[in-house]
């Protein structure tokens, strides 16, 4: 069996409930190993532009979705500054493609999260240098919709100005870095603003609570944008 068909084996296994003991720790074993290998981005984008699998419903998908761009984030970490421009392109392609594609996954907040943290780290490992389009790409999303998009995007967001601006947070980027994102930011703040205004309005119209989570979201970015 080929590294591909095997990953998604291990995948699958891994969220299985019928999966044995001996099974999960075999397949753990596989994936820790192939986190560990140069390819294991090339196999992993694969898997995630993929809308399904034959004998994997939906729900599955979603979880396998999840762990894989778990995998992939964890990857970046180590590997990030050793690939060419190219296959670090793919990787955002496939960022891109996951937020933008028409689904029919049930969006937990997991796999949103998820989605949301590799996004941002995205950003902060090209924006504005080699993804001057972010600001544009996300907006052209946010527009088409629906909802879930929108909150990856705003929690795309959030990860990015709390790594750029929170002292808590900031742990990795460079203050030269920080800056070189906050000016891009800047430069686009109206498109930024706007988005979150939309999304705030959206939610107090349709909210139980005036202090729902959507709302309290949106006012956080109007606030950090400020920046």
């Amino acid at each position: 069996m080929d590294v591909f068909n095997y990953t998604v084996n291990a995948l699958h296994g891994m969220i299985s409930p019928i999966a044995s003991n001996h099974e999960r720790q075999s397949f753990q074993a596989f994936l820790i190993q192939l986190k560990e290998s140069q390819e294991c981005s090339a196999v992993l984008c694969n898997i995630l532009s993929r809308k399904k699998f034959d004998s994997i419903s939906t729900q599955e998908l979603e979880a396998m979705f999840v762990l894989a761009l778990s995998i992939l984030h964890d990857w970046m970490k180590q590997w990030w500054n050793t690939i060419n421009q190219q296959d670090q392109y793919q990787i955002r392609q496939i960022g891109s493609q996951l937020l933008s594609q028409s689904t029919d996954m049930i969006h937990s907040v997991s796999y949103c999260n998820k989605l949301a943290a590799l996004l941002a780290d995205l950003v902060e490992r090209q924006y504005p240098q080699y993804w001057p389009s972010f600001i544009s790409d996300v907006k052209l999303i946010w527009m088409q919709g629906p909802a879930f998009k929108q909150e990856i995007i705003l929690k795309t967001m959030q990860f990015v100005l709390e790594d750029c601006t929170d002292s808590d947070f900031n742990t990795q980027l460079s203050a030269k870095r920080s800056e070189e994102i906050l000016d891009g930011l800047r430069s686009s703040q109206d498109d930024i603003l706007d988005i979150s205004f939309q999304y705030f309005m959206i939610n107090m119209a349709i909210a139980v609570e005036p202090h729902s989570n959507p709302c309290k979201l949106s006012l956080y970015h109007c606030r950090k944008l400020s920046f």
